[in-house]
């Protein structure tokens, strides 16, 4: 596939798909985002342990994020 090709396909369905099956093939740890809060990712290891933290001066810290000021803010809206 040239860059073209490649382009074209980005935000298909297909295009997503690859992406997934590329990031997934890189060696672990795996790092997505953390759906309980911004600036959280959650980072998988090879044995499929999952880990809540962030990213500190360059190193991963395990920490989890304070969820409870996320409810205030969605039931002041």
């Amino acid at each position: 596939m040239d860059l073209s090709e490649a382009v074209a396909i980005v935000g298909t369905p297909e295009g997503r798909e690859r992406f997934k099956a590329y990031l997934a093939s890189e060696p672990f740890p795996h790092y997505e985002a953390c759906p309980e809060g911004p600036n959280f990712l959650v980072r998988i290891d090879e044995n499929g342990k999952r880990t809540v933290g962030r990213f500190v001066e360059r190193e991963f810290v395990a920490s989890e994020p304070d969820v409870r000021h996320l409810a205030d803010s969605a039931t002041d809206e």
